[in-house]
């Protein structure tokens, strides 16, 4: 029993080589690997160094030694196998070597490749660019060259022309020398600016004369005679300034004096004299202008009667229409005892006078603001009211005019201080006028 023990001590001693020597085994096939796998990626390098070649050489003989080894291994499990399945062992680890080198190889040389067609492909795409890029240039550079030689064929051109007008310069002879200013001529800067200014100004003046021409506002009293056709009898001003406020009660009655006493040529020497107030529109300034003639007449001793049509008599009624006489229309209490009456009439774009009613009266007050426009419907207006009154004169009465239009009425109006007379004479062209000398000497005063 001993010896049994012997023997399978010594067989599981031999099974421990034997173990000891398969893992020896497998690490030298895992080394033999590597080197195997790092040759093959040395060996396909697109461009090889010495220092690439130093490195293979130094791989196979690492890997000469490691099959040496592997060879030893092999040989030392075959004796400690000794069978016919370590034989079989032995052929199968050969087979299995080879085809692992192979498979390495193969694996490293595709790994290689793949990344050699990667840098082939990046090459592709970095370079296909370039062919269209090379025939834009060459386009734009064949562009660039046609236009250099149009140009040298007209330089060339220009320079044989210049050439023959020079050969045929040659034979003109020179009859007078070419005389040199001594002094440079003088700018036209100055007559340019005179004409530019004259010229400016004849378009502005020419601007205001047709504005002047075409326009219809009545404005003074010589535009208001030229566009209506009827004598201006007088002006009212329109709201005075802070300054004249205090003359306002001494220029309304200077206004109303002026119209009064050229109204009294038309009034009667007995009986009642009918004053008729009429014009285009409302608001043109008739009871303003009645109230002032009134007050005017009265502080003369007049007795004067004012009606005003819509409170003393309705001029929408059937009655006013077929009125034959003043009778008819007006209250007798209210103008029988008066010496002028004043009637105030409807604006004619609102009703029309009958025309017995117009026959009566012994003249016509045609009230117009002076700020507004003589239009075709007032010409209309007028061209019936001397069709149902052909005797009765008709006068114009501005409104809303400035002080200096009211002036051509009423001579010079206050307040009268030295620059207002001054600028008054001005405008009347009083320019070489002397003052006022009193011939009479005064009497002697008591001392």
């Amino acid at each position: 029993s001993g010896h049994m023990v012997k023997q399978l001590e010594k067989q599981m001693k031999d099974r421990a080589a034997l173990l000891e020597e398969s893992k020896q085994f497998i690490q030298q096939m895992e080394t033999i690997s590597s080197l195997s796998q790092r040759i093959a990626q040395l060996e396909t390098t697109i461009n090889p160094t010495p220092q690439t070649t130093a490195a293979i050489s130094q791989h196979k003989r690492l890997l000469e030694k490691a099959k040496n080894r592997l060879q030893e291994i092999s040989g030392s499990i075959s004796t400690l196998n000794a069978s016919k399945e370590g034989l079989a062992l032995q052929d199968m680890v050969n087979e299995w070597f080879q085809e692992t080198l192979t498979f390495k190889r193969t694996s490293a040389q595709l790994e290689v490749l793949n990344t050699r067609m990667e840098e082939i492909d990046a090459a592709f795409a970095e370079f296909t660019p370039v062919g269209p890029n090379l025939k834009k240039q060459e386009r734009e550079i064949q562009v660039t060259e046609n236009a250099y030689q149009t140009l040298l064929n007209h330089l060339a051109q220009a320079k044989l022309q210049q050439k023959n007008i020079e050969m045929r310069s040659t034979t003109i002879n020179l009859v007078t020398e070419p005389i040199y200013p001594l002094a440079a001529v003088g700018s036209k800067r100055k007559l340019i600016i005179l004409l530019a200014f004259f010229a400016c100004l004849f378009f502005i003046v020419t601007a205001f004369l047709i504005v002047e021409w075409l326009d219809k506002t009545i404005r003074d009293k010589h535009r208001a005679a030229y566009l209506t056709g009827i004598p201006v009898i007088g002006a009212y001003p329109g709201p005075l300034g802070l300054k004249y406020r205090g003359y306002a009660k001494e220029i309304h009655r200077k206004a109303s004096a002026h119209i009064c006493n050229l109204l009294t040529p038309n009034l009667p020497v007995e009986g009642q004299a009918v004053i008729s107030l009429v014009s285009s529109d409302s608001q043109e300034g008739k009871s303003h202008v009645a109230v002032l003639l009134k007050t005017y007449w009265e502080d003369l001793g007049f007795k004067v009667a004012y009606v005003s049509h819509g409170v003393d008599f309705n001029p929408a009624s059937k009655d006013f229409v077929k009125a034959t006489s003043m009778a008819n229309v007006l209250p007798t209490d209210i103008t029988s005892q008066a010496d002028i009456v004043l009637i105030e009439w409807p604006a004619f774009s609102e009703n029309t006078i009958p025309s017995a009613l117009a026959r009566s009266a012994h003249a016509y007050i045609y009230v117009v603001k002076s700020t507004r426009a003589w239009k075709d419907r007032d010409v209309e207006f007028l061209k019936v009211l001397k069709q149902q009154a052909p005797t009765t004169p008709v006068q114009l009465c501005l409104n809303w005019t400035d002080k200096t239009t009211l002036e051509e009425f009423t001579g010079l109006l206050p307040p009268y201080s030295k620059w207002r007379i001054g600028w008054y004479k001005l405008l009347q062209m009083e320019l070489t006028t002397e003052k006022n000398v009193n011939l009479e000497k005064p009497a002697n005063k008591k001392r």
